[in-house]
């Protein structure tokens, strides 16, 4: 898909404003395994025009900082989808979402951005919903605690025959687990959670002794939507807790693994 580019300087009624974090957040925590590949990504639903995003207004309105052109990549600017990475974040929008990851803590840093780009620059924008997420990938002693892990986590006896099939694999082609994913749901004021956790080897670790872990925490408003204002402030006063919240997860796992 061809890119296009577009220089908009335009920052909204707002410009100037600017958000104070609701909290000091100064970096990650330590996980007892150092993460091969760690994340982590923050996803609002709503209603927003794709081809208004591009690094030019985010560098002009203050969101970004001013780089150079090697520090920004573009794969597509488009009324349907507009997908770039400036400085180490990477932005993803599409006519319902609003996504932005990245891989380099302190994680605060997007918590910032996103909550510029929906309270300054896009006030008036309808949103509907808002998801935390962190991620992990790390590496387990050896293949053989992989799937050692796996068996604790989803057991091999209560699938009898098929169970025990599984179990009498040759070490060289194993059977196990390939996705597990527990959720749980509590209500946050105005907001309903739904908190999904995934737990599968992982994709990104060559050998055989990856495991990655996802967290999501996703926020639904109410029917009758949500304000820009209501979910930044919502945002900036969970975003810390979730993250420590998936940590302390990824961590039960990393122990028993």
């Amino acid at each position: 898909m061809q890119s296009v580019y577009l220089k908009v300087l335009h920052c909204g009624a707002t410009r100037g404003r600017r958000v104070r974090l609701a909290h000091d957040v100064n970096g990650a925590k330590n996980l007892i395994i150092d993460p091969e590949f760690s994340g982590t990504s923050i996803v609002v639903v709503g209603s927003f025009n794709p081809a208004i995003f591009h690094p030019s207004w985010l560098i002009s309105c203050g969101v970004e900082p001013n780089v150079d052109s090697e520090s920004i990549k573009v794969d597509v600017v488009h009324q349907e989808v507009s997908r770039f990475d400036v400085d180490g974040t990477s932005y993803f929008v599409n006519q319902d979402r609003l996504q932005v990851l990245t891989e380099s803590a302190p994680w605060v840093h997007i918590l910032d951005k996103v909550s510029r780009i929906v309270l300054e620059l896009l006030p008036h924008t309808p949103l509907r919903a808002f998801g935390i997420n962190r991620d992990v990938h790390f590496r387990v002693r050896s293949p053989e605690a992989r799937i050692e892990l796996g068996r604790k986590l989803v057991p091999l006896e209560p699938w009898g025959e098929f169970g025990a099939q599984i179990a009498g694999q040759p070490p060289s082609d194993p059977g196990g687990l390939l996705s597990l994913t527990l959720r749980g749901a509590e209500k946050d004021g105005d907001f309903s959670v739904t908190k999904n956790v995934r737990v599968e080897p992982s994709a990104k670790i060559q050998q055989s002794d990856g495991i990655y872990m996802q967290a999501n925490f996703h926020y639904q408003g109410p029917d009758d939507g949500a304000s820009s204002e209501q979910v930044s402030r919502k945002l900036q006063d969970k975003f810390q807790f979730r993250i420590n919240e998936a940590e302390s997860i990824f961590e039960q796992i990393m122990r028993i693994s």
